[in-house]
């Protein structure tokens, strides 16, 4: 959702429909440690090691980057989980993979990770009680459908309707279904407006040099 945020920003693309999944429309991103970590806030990650999927996440990255930077964390990127954390910093790793932030967090390789709602539920399942939620980001919509500004209105119009309808049919729960598991698409009740959380969070990880500016994403103001 931060990345279709930040595409309709620069090609000026309008959000149709929000891909529905696992009895929901929308999901968060949280951020974990081992029952007994001393970690209690953000702030006590300060010189510490958190595992995030990759850079381009919405959940594994974007959404708790956020959250850290705006909490007071200083993120610095590192080259490797064995690397040292500059003091006073919050050092960062990807692991390419949530099953790999996951198996990381296990092992003990990072001292936090970010996982969604699906991967705190395995967490939890497969280690009842050993992992906690020191901080939890707010709702995003899942995957979004997109539309560019040239599209025909009645086209516009004939795609919706025919996403909208394909979960009641056999044949188009299957065809979702092959979409990472969609069970059916709803529609947003203001998808700009939806948006400008999403846009927010880009400008003030832009501020904090935590993504790099991009023509048409450069920081609007310092929030």
């Amino acid at each position: 959702p931060v990345i279709a945020a930040k595409l309709s920003r620069a090609v000026d693309a309008t959000p149709l429909l929000r891909q529905f999944k696992e009895g929901d429309a929308a999901y968060h991103s949280h951020i974990v440690v081992p029952q007994d970590s001393p970690v209690q806030t953000i702030k006590d990650l300060n010189g510490l090691k958190i595992a995030f999927e990759e850079a381009d996440s919405s959940s594994g990255f974007l959404m708790p980057a956020d959250v850290i930077t705006s909490a007071g964390g200083e993120l610095v990127k590192l080259r490797s989980r064995k690397r040292d954390v500059p003091a006073g910093k919050i050092g960062y790793v990807f692991t390419g993979d949530g099953n790999n932030t996951m198996y990381w967090l296990t092992r003990g390789w990072t001292d936090a990770a970010a996982l969604h709602d699906r991967e705190i539920n395995h967490i939890e399942t497969v280690y009842p009680g050993q992992f906690r939620v020191i901080k939890t980001s707010p709702s995003m919509p899942r995957q979004v459908v997109m539309q560019g500004q040239h599209v025909d209105p009645d086209l516009s119009a004939a795609i919706k309707r025919a996403l909208l309808d394909m979960h009641k049919t056999d044949e188009g729960r299957v065809a979702i279904g092959a979409f990472f598991g969609t069970e059916r698409f709803v529609p947003f009740v203001d998808g700009r407006a939806a948006f400008v959380p999403l846009l927010d969070i880009i400008d003030r990880l832009t501020y904090a040099k935590v993504i790099a500016a991009t023509p048409n994403t450069a920081p609007k103001n310092a929030r």
